[in-house]
């Protein structure tokens, strides 16, 4: 990263991606393919890590950067801080007692073999009471986001379509429950399950699909780590 938080390397945008910033892959490669697909802002630089001693430096757009200081990783530069977010991108403000989560309608998590994050800026919002969100989920209202549902490994939990609410704060299988995984540029929903011998269990609510076990050392990584506990779900009739 260099100085003033405006530029990244591919594998400083990894790093971040697995933290679990939605829309950053959690490999260097796919933080490098996202960057010239979406033709990012790129210039060499003398440096460790590249072929040569050279190294190339991405500058990601500012809803990216919005989406890497929400979670406290590193810091957006002053322009994106001072650049007005786009009518459409505008989340509108609740009521007093009101809080708005903000709905990712172009990211799924996939029940079933794993569904691209396709972007990361919000589309809508839904609004829930803040008291309800701290007695009854246990959350912060900064700490959720909404995303979608895709396949059918977790029915009749989560079906195709639902939105569910994720508390990004969640990232260690610590107790049973429903949890989004990034493996790979994937997004998977899955009920983890802790075994003795430090190894997770990962299950389909759907008996058609047959559980598998990881070892709990490996998540955190690039490659594999949780980006949140599922705690709300809602479905239309």
């Amino acid at each position: 990263m260099e100085a003033g938080g405006q530029w990244f390397s591919a594998e400083d945008l990894a790093k971040v991606g697995a933290r679990g910033v939605l829309g950053i892959p959690g490999t260097a490669r796919g933080c490098r393919d996202k960057a010239q697909r979406e033709k990012w802002p790129a210039k060499q630089v003398q440096g460790k890590g590249g072929k040569g001693g050279v190294l190339t430096l991405y500058q990601p757009p500012a809803q990216v950067l919005a989406a890497i200081d929400a979670i406290g990783d590193l810091p957006p530069p002053s322009s994106a801080r001072e650049k007005p977010v786009p009518a459409s991108h505008r989340v509108e403000q609740p009521l007093a007692g009101y809080v708005a989560i903000p709905l990712y309608n172009g990211v799924r998590a996939a029940a079933g073999d794993g569904a691209l994050v396709e972007h990361e800026t919000p589309d809508d919002a839904l609004v829930f009471k803040e008291q309800w969100v701290r007695m009854e989920l246990g959350a912060r209202p900064q700490d959720l986001y909404l995303i979608r549902v895709a396949g059918d490994s977790m029915e009749p939990t989560l079906r195709s379509g639902d939105v569910i609410l994720v508390d990004r704060r969640a990232t260690r299988p610590d107790r049973e429950g429903v949890y989004i995984l990034r493996m790979n540029d994937m997004l998977l929903v899955k009920r983890l399950q802790a075994l003795p011998g430090g190894v997770v269990r990962v299950i389909s609510d759907n008996a058609a699909f047959a559980p598998f076990d990881i070892k709990a050392a490996e998540f955190g990584g690039a490659e594999l780590a949780i980006i949140g506990r599922v705690v709300w779900t809602g479905r239309r009739m």
